[in-house]
């Protein structure tokens, strides 16, 4: 699903991961993290609902092309395959 200007990744979290470290961060395809998100703003919600503005981290714009945002917790790691088309 491309996108552009900016993308909703929702995640749907069970309660034993509430509990425990969680973060996303998007990764180009060469595996270079170009922007976090800090999840400890949510607190104990079971759905959280994250915009990407197709920034990184220092507010820069990134360029077209396949993107995964990476969900990582204790237990396990989820990604995601977004395409930014500018």
């Amino acid at each position: 699903n491309p996108f552009n200007p900016q993308t909703t990744i929702i995640l749907k979290l069970t309660e034993n991961i509430l509990k425990g470290e969680k973060n996303l961060a998007i990764y180009n395809v060469l595996g270079q993290k170009i922007r976090g998100f800090d999840l400890t703003q949510y607190g104990n919600s079971t759905e959280l609902k994250l915009q990407w503005d197709g920034n990184n981290d220092a507010g820069l714009p990134v360029s077209s092309g396949v993107y995964f945002a990476v969900f990582k917790t204790p237990q396990s790691v989820k990604s995601l395959k977004l395409l930014l088309v500018r």
